[in-house]
């Protein structure tokens, strides 16, 4: 495998200035990530006490269900060191792990903790969580598949009644089954078919639940390095994150406005509205009759569901806190507060559009007491299959025209240089020469009697659309005689920009590793990549 880099023209944002070192974008944060931000916040945590029994237990036992636990065990073991820190990041339970960016995401964690491991010389823990307090059942029911050179999405035939936890979502193993049966399919016979297989029924029959399923994938594609799983939802966190809950509750309002001021500051930097501003809410939710329903603050020390479905106080909101923690979640903003509360986060690695949600949080946790981490661009990376390359060789295109997003384009163009008849123009003439030989015909129909200029004009406009016709049916002969060549153009759009996305954004682990093996996720973890703004591109 190697690895190289490149600047991509269309991926200008807030990650990439962080990453650039903008000013503009630096002073949204309060690190960067230079070695020397590290050791500050090292500092700056080795002042601050956590709970790191309970921690420990709570992770210990989250981390058992799975068949590979043990040397997660060991690195959990390492948090009762109090100079223990931590590098977190987390993502949806996605099927089959979801897109690869997951995947990068786990990569990313890894390697800085065990970079930070070496240069601090105190234990650095890579913790992954799940995002199981999540609802949005929409965002993990299905995986992208090819059929030929389209991209489709292939969900599972089934929903939730209700908008419950991801966590609480028990599923049938029959017809995840025989979803999965269908996906693997779809990948096609190799070698490695079976083995991969193997992989997803165990995985699948050692669960019960969607965070459960993808737990399993994770800690087993990632068996030999010690990445420690967390569910969002887990209900033995939420004893450690009652505190946290009620602090959020009696601080609302100013954490609400904090966060406001905090996002048009985003805004007036050139970085858009990276989460929706409403100023009544609570970024909290209630789970309520197996619903989760989002909070919004009343005046009078009051809170509602968004559809005002109930309405609450404050003092009963605190009890809830305080005896049935459970019954609350986090949304986006509150999840990164709770975060920093419970774990001594040395770093966060996230996606492009999380380091721009984290730039809205600067004041809010300052009322908290607390300073932004180091916020760690996870890697973008785009894989470059045998297939892939051939195909580039053989249509002398670059790879960066397609990254660019100009894959189009370039086909186009190819094949218009292709062509030895200039259809468009002799058809373009064709029909202008028709219109002056038709218009004394319609002059003449008029002149004779007015009543016959609509019969005049239909009769001129069937005769274009067969000169139309005849057009496409030419245009259609010519195309099929380049239709292997222009079919490895569609090939190739759908393998590194699948529906002019990142391939990382669509494409699944197991494509790649029904083909490679399960070894393929070594030859991924040996991989040392440069953390910078470029993309990153592994040709196989």
């Amino acid at each position: 495998m190697i690895v190289k880099e490149m600047l991509l023209s269309h991926n200008k944002n807030l990650a990439t200035d962080y990453l650039s070192g903008c000013e503009k974008a630096a002073a949204l944060f309060d690190y960067s990530y230079e070695q020397h931000d590290f050791t500050n916040r090292s500092q700056e945590l080795w002042q601050r006490k956590y709970d790191r029994e309970s921690l420990q237990q709570t992770l210990k036992k989250f981390n058992g269900q799975f068949t590979y636990h043990e040397k997660a065990y060991d690195q959990i073991e390492k948090l009762k060191d109090k100079q223990a820190l931590v590098v977190v990041g987390g993502q949806q339970a996605g099927l089959l792990t979801g897109p690869l960016y997951t995947i990068y995401k786990v990569l990313t964690i890894l390697q800085i903790a065990k970079e930070q491991e070496e240069m601090l010389s105190v234990p650095v823990v890579p913790i992954f969580w799940i995002a199981g307090e999540d609802h949005d059942f929409a965002e993990i029911n299905h995986l992208h598949v090819m059929k030929g050179s389209t991209v489709i999405k292939h969900p599972i035939q089934t929903a939730p009644e209700k908008k419950s936890p991801v966590s609480q979502l028990n599923f049938d193993h029959t017809v995840i089954k025989e979803w999965l049966y269908e996906i693997v399919r779809n990948f096609g016979e190799t070698e490695h078919t079976k083995a991969i297989t193997s992989v997803l029924e165990h995985s699948l029959e050692k669960s019960q639940s969607y965070v459960e399923f993808f737990g399993e994938l994770i800690s087993t594609l990632f068996k030999d390095t010690g990445i420690v799983l967390m569910d969002s939802a887990d209900p033995n966190l939420r004893e450690l994150e009652a505190p946290v809950f009620k602090k959020m509750i009696i601080n609302n309002k100013e954490l609400s406005e904090l966060f406001v001021r905090q996002a048009k500051e985003v805004q007036q930097a050139g970085y858009g509205t990276p989460i929706a501003i409403n100023e009544h809410n609570a970024h909290l939710f209630y789970h309520i009759n197996g619903e989760r329903v989002l909070l919004e603050r009343e005046q009078e020390g009051r809170f509602r569901g968004k559809n005002n479905e109930f309405i609450i106080s404050q003092d009963e909101l605190l009890q809830i806190a305080e005896n049935s923690p459970q019954q609350l979640s986090n949304n986006v903003v509150t999840r990164a507060l709770m975060q920093e509360a419970i774990l001594p986060v040395l770093a966060f690695v996230a996606g492009p559009g999380e380091v721009a949600y984290w730039a809205t949080f600067k004041q809010l946790f300052h009322l908290f007491g607390y300073k932004i981490p180091p916020i760690i661009p996870r890697h973008q990376i785009t894989i470059i299959d045998e297939q892939s390359q051939r195909f580039m060789t053989e249509i002398n295109i670059s790879l960066s025209v397609y990254l660019n997003g100009g894959s189009s384009l370039a086909k186009e163009r190819w094949y218009q240089k292709q062509k030895q008849w200039d259809i468009n123009g002799i058809s373009a003439e064709t029909k202008q020469q028709m219109e002056n030989a038709h218009k004394q015909l319609r002059a003449l129909a008029n002149e004779i009697d007015p009543s016959l200029e609509k019969v005049a004009m239909k009769n001129y406009q069937l005769i274009i659309s067969q000169i139309d016709f005849l057009e496409r049916q030419l245009e259609k002969k010519v195309r099929e005689k380049y239709e292997p060549t222009l079919r490895k153009f569609d090939l190739l759009s759908a393998m590194l920009m699948p529906n002019d996305q990142p391939q990382e954004r669509i494409h699944n682990i197991f494509i790649y590793l029904n083909k490679y093996g399960l070894d393929f996720m070594t030859t991924l973890l040996n991989q040392r990549i440069a953390i910078n703004e470029k993309h990153k591109v592994m040709y196989l």
